[in-house]
């Protein structure tokens, strides 16, 4: 007998196994189906009519006890004034009640946000760890929104997030606008007269847009008749304007 015999039949006889251990079960079953399906749905219908007495939570809003405040500075600026911008951040942080906060933390250069890791000198990250919520009055989300207030003074940043990690899976905002447009300008113009209107509501806070401009351009155009004369090309007139910015 071939190797390929002996494998078929070892997986037949392994199939026949699972299928008289499948009837074994399944017979009383289907023989007394009257008792056992009506037994189901009454405790289908028991389960039913517990939860308004116990709730229902598919995640726990705030099961992580700390948030961060993401900080991105304006592009180039340098790692001092990074800094600067989160130690003003984390000074504010440190005056919070001690009975609700353990530790506060800060890192330069570096910042953590739901898809990714930035290594940069313009990137900051304070984390605030708070204790369990049973041992505090507040909620996360009201110490978060008083070191926002208390932290509205500090200028100098591109952009600034206070963010809670929730319990369960990856979720954006609670309430997001999309605009669309052509023109940056014309984003820019709308997204920040959007900002100013929700600014006005009671209870709406954390306000954030993700319009990137982007780094500066600068567009050399050559004259490549002229070029050719003292003899130079467009890669050599590239490379020269890349060592006259880079040194």
């Amino acid at each position: 007998m071939s190797d390929v015999n002996r494998h078929h039949n070892r997986v037949n006889r392994g199939i026949r196994k699972v299928a008289r251990f499948y009837r074994r079960r399944m017979s009383p079953l289907i023989r007394w189906r009257w008792v056992f399906l009506p037994l189901m749905l009454l405790l289908l219908l028991s389960t039913l009519l517990v939860i308004p007495y116990v709730g229902l939570e598919l995640y726990a809003d705030d099961s992580l006890s700390f948030f961060f405040v993401r900080i991105w500075m304006p592009e180039g600026a340098s790692i001092e004034e990074t800094d600067q911008v989160a130690r003003a951040i984390e000074e504010v942080a440190m005056t919070l009640p001690r009975e609700e906060v353990i530790s506060v933390v800060t890192q330069v250069g570096r910042l953590d946000t739901e898809s990714d890791r930035i290594f940069s000198k313009d990137v900051a990250m304070v984390k605030v760890d708070l204790v369990e919520p049973t041992a505090r009055e507040r909620s996360l989300e009201e110490i978060m929104a008083e070191l926002e207030s208390r932290t509205s003074h500090v200028t100098g940043f591109r952009r600034i997030e206070f963010a809670k990690i929730s319990g369960g899976p990856p979720l954006g905002r609670p309430i997001e606008v999309k605009v669309k447009g052509t023109y940056f300008e014309d984003l820019e113009r709308l997204s920040n007269r959007l900002k100013d209107y929700l600014a006005t509501i009671p209870g709406v806070h954390s306000i954030q847009d993700d319009l990137e401009k982007g780094k500066n351009e600068l567009r050399v155009r050559i004259d490549e008749s002229r070029a050719h004369l003292v003899g130079l090309d467009k890669s050599d007139i590239a490379r020269q304007i890349k060592y006259a910015f880079e040194g």
